[in-house]
């Protein structure tokens, strides 16, 4: 884990420190454009080779052009703002993008760009209590629908003024229909805070919205794969998923991690069968299910890695894969303990709360010794992250 990460800005003060955290933060990311103010502030008071050094290193990161990149994906709307903004500069970002509503509070793709943040904070940011803050909710929802509303009135020629900053034979796929597929985007993320607030029969409705719009949206299915997962309809939920996986859209890395989790539930769904079974079934049956069971923790393990492939900072699959070693049937509690570790280092306070919420499910020969010293040792590792 890169430390640089976590450290707050106004504690970076060294023009190398400031450049290590401008190459680790994602691209797109609006703190970058913090980080080139401070290092030229830090050029107007240096001198000598210093100096020098400062103006190699504001020659190197080529400012203007960092500046054009960032502030020209606010105006496309769609983006990866979950993965470029995990671990830090959420509302940040927020706060900046408010401010440029001032200036084009019409622009319906700035709007929605902000409403995904909010969507974000709703989802990730929890109080002392774990509860969610619905003033990030309600905000979502308001801009989610203004900037529905827009697109659903807009006319095509208006929404290509942005084109030329794709660069993509793909966006030129759309063209006719920008309009509704934007439209689309927008309902989505009503659907997903409505799957957030368990309000799953709203969720559906917004779900058909997008679907109505522009059925080829990523986001839309993986929002219809969570509602499954949700639902605990599992085949459904892993093909929705895998699906909004090979469209490859800006929910990449928790699509994985929901793809995960329902090959993880379908093994617990396994696992219960044959704990229900009570020798009632045949050597043969057993050992299928068996077979089931172990290529599904493989698929489970896959795809948390996928997602971490996307986003090394989403502390969610560590955790799942931890839980996931932990119904193999050889039971690797070091593999599972070192996976729970990580994710409580990047989300103390979140997979806290998970440790404390869930059960821990185990396979061993003996599992409620084994699940003693898990606990023991989960323990541990909360130690190591307060102290």
């Amino acid at each position: 884990m890169d430390n640089i990460i976590h450290k707050p800005l106004k504690e970076i003060t060294k023009p190398d420190e400031l450049v290590e955290l401008f190459y680790v933060l994602p691209e797109k990311h609006i703190e970058k454009i913090l980080i080139i103010e401070k290092i030229k502030e830090l050029n107007k008071k240096a001198s000598g080779e210093e100096k020098k050094e400062i103006q190699q290193i504001l020659q190197l990161i080529q400012p203007e052009k960092e500046k054009k990149i960032i502030l020209s994906a606010l105006e496309i709307p769609w983006g990866d703002w979950s993965r470029i903004y995990r671990v830090r500069g959420l509302f940040r970002a927020i706060n900046f993008i408010e401010g440029l509503l001032h200036e084009s509070n019409s622009n319906p793709n700035i709007i929605y760009n902000l409403a995904f943040l909010y969507y974000i904070a709703y989802s990730f940011v929890r109080d002392e209590r774990g509860e969610r803050n619905t003033k990030f909710r309600d905000r979502a929802l308001e801009l989610a629908r203004k900037a529905r509303d827009i697109y659903k009135n807009a006319q095509v020629g208006w929404l290509e003024h942005f084109m030329t900053l794709m660069g993509s034979l793909v966006v030129h796929e759309w063209r006719k229909d920008l309009p509704e597929y934007c439209t689309s985007l927008a309902c989505n993320i009503v659907s997903l805070i409505r799957l957030l607030d368990h309000e799953y029969d709203e969720a559906l409705i917004s779900i058909n919205e997008s679907f109505e719009s522009h059925p080829t949206p990523p986001e839309i299915y993986f929002s219809m794969g969570t509602y499954f997962l949700r639902k605990g309809v599992f085949n459904p939920a892993i093909r929705t998923l895998s699906e909004s996986i090979k469209k490859k859209g800006e929910h990449s890395a928790e699509a994985y991690y929901q793809l995960g989790r329902a090959y993880y539930l379908k093994v617990q769904h396994f696992v219960r069968e044959l704990k229900s079974d009570k020798g009632q079934s045949g050597n043969r049956k057993k050992r299928h299910i068996e077979e089931l069971i172990n290529r599904r923790i493989e698929k489970a393990l896959a795809a948390f890695q996928a997602s971490l492939s996307e986003d090394p900072y989403f502390s969610l699959p560590y955790y799942w894969m931890g839980l996931t070693y932990l119904v193999r049937r050889e039971c690797s509690c070091e593999d599972a303990m070192k996976h729970i570790g990580f994710a409580l280092q990047l989300d103390p306070k979140a997979i806290s709360r998970y440790l404390n919420t869930y059960q821990i499910s185990c396979r061993s020969e003996n599992p409620v010794c084994k699940r003693k010293k898990i606990g023991a040792m989960i323990e541990e590792l909360k130690k190591t992250v307060t102290t």
